[in-house]
């Protein structure tokens, strides 16, 4: 299996607004994985982060900036590691958000059109709002079972 380097990633939490965008995860390296194989034991680990909570309606959001110009499509693979509390019961539990979980920045839903990554800028490409009674934080406390994975086509 051989592994291109096609850019880096960048997550933002913001507000429900999205007047105030800060980054919580940064400049990680993306992978493309070749033969559609992927190894989660060869990402990078994603720190418990528990000081950049998101609430409620708040929005985590996907910025990339690629060497040459990608897409998400159905051939992409997204692992991203988080902690999610509901606030009702107090229930905390380790999940990970995959791409059905995400919108795009425009709020429809990806699979119905390809999102495109453009090369050498940054550019905010996906979102996720956190539910209702929810409190959601980037990565896992134990840190091995944090890791994150992000695979894009090159177009």
């Amino acid at each position: 299996m051989t592994a291109t380097i096609i850019g880096s990633v960048r997550i933002y939490a913001a507000d429900a607004s999205m007047s105030r965008k800060d980054v919580i995860f940064g400049d990680a390296s993306t992978v493309l994985l070749g033969l559609g194989a992927t190894d989660p034991r060869l990402s990078l680990i994603v720190p418990f982060t528990p000081k950049a909570e998101l609430k409620e309606d708040d929005i985590l959001i996907i910025s990339t900036n690629s060497i040459a110009d990608g897409n998400i499509d159905s051939t992409a693979v997204w692992r991203i590691p988080v902690t999610i509390k509901n606030m009702t019961t107090g229930i905390v539990r380790q999940s990970f958000l995959g791409i059905p979980d995400f919108t795009t920045m425009a709020g429809s839903a990806i699979g119905s059109t390809d999102i495109l990554s453009p090369a050498g800028i940054w550019t905010d490409i996906v979102k996720y709002t956190v539910k209702p009674q929810e409190r959601l934080i980037l990565g896992h406390q134990f840190a091995e079972n944090s890791r994150i994975m992000l695979t894009m086509a090159v177009t």
